[in-house]
């Protein structure tokens, strides 16, 4: 083989192996998803409030109104959020979104949504004045046609939970981590290579010990 055709060879082993590791980080990123702020109450704790503000070009807000709230604008101002009505009992405006409130109705509000941690979401057939929220379950608001709930399903914004605080046994007991399970796997990599090279650098002394002991041998017959 030529040394040109054996330089095109390695371009194209080279250009393959980058693009194999190109492709490999590609799929392994993740899909982008609407960013999402604050957490949900832990289990009978309190009623966990959603505001999607992602048709306005944010995102979604979680908040925790603990214990029992009266009704549904007291849960979201329990949560954090601030409600400004246009009329009595007509909120327009949550966090001052959006700016500014519009005096006509331009097909979009805020729709009011309530669901159990585990069901869909269902669209509220009383205003926030008189909704009466369970403690356990969710609601939500979104600024949009009112077609369809927040763009969180109530299963997912309820999956990361606060953690709970250790016992003492579960503190005793060792955890294995992906984190450390991928440091063993590097060092038994690099154990593994080092041992490989180690070999093949004792094999070379081998060989050329051998060879050194034959021309010594071939030398001394040469003599005789």
């Amino acid at each position: 083989m030529s040394i040109s055709l054996l330089s095109r060879v390695r371009g194209v082993s080279a250009a393959s192996a980058f693009a194999l590791v190109a492709g490999g980080v590609l799929l392994c990123a993740p899909a982008a998803s609407a960013a999402q702020s604050g957490q949900a109450c832990e289990p009978g704790q309190g009623v966990t409030v959603i505001v999607d503000f992602t048709d306005l070009g944010g995102d979604l807000q979680i908040g925790c109104a603990k214990g029992d709230p009266a009704n549904g604008r007291d849960a979201l101002e329990a949560a954090g959020f601030k409600p400004v009505d246009s009329q009595p009992g007509m909120i327009c405006t949550i966090n001052s979104q959006p700016d500014p409130c519009s005096t006509e109705f331009t097909g979009s509000f805020w729709s009011y949504w309530h669901a159990s941690a585990s069901g869909d979401w269902q669209s509220y057939m009383v205003g926030a004045d008189s909704s009466d929220p369970a403690v356990g379950e969710l609601e939500g608001w979104r600024y949009s046609d009112g077609t369809a709930g927040p763009t969180i399903s109530p299963a997912d914004a309820t999956a990361a939970l606060p953690a709970e605080t250790p016992t003492q046994d579960s503190v005793d007991q060792p955890v294995t981590t992906t984190a450390s399970s991928g440091a063993l796997g590097d060092v038994l990599l690099y154990s593994t290579i080092a041992f490989a090279v180690a070999v093949i650098v004792v094999i070379g002394l081998l060989v050329l010990r051998s060879r050194r002991k034959k021309t010594e041998d071939s030398s001394k017959s040469d003599r005789g």
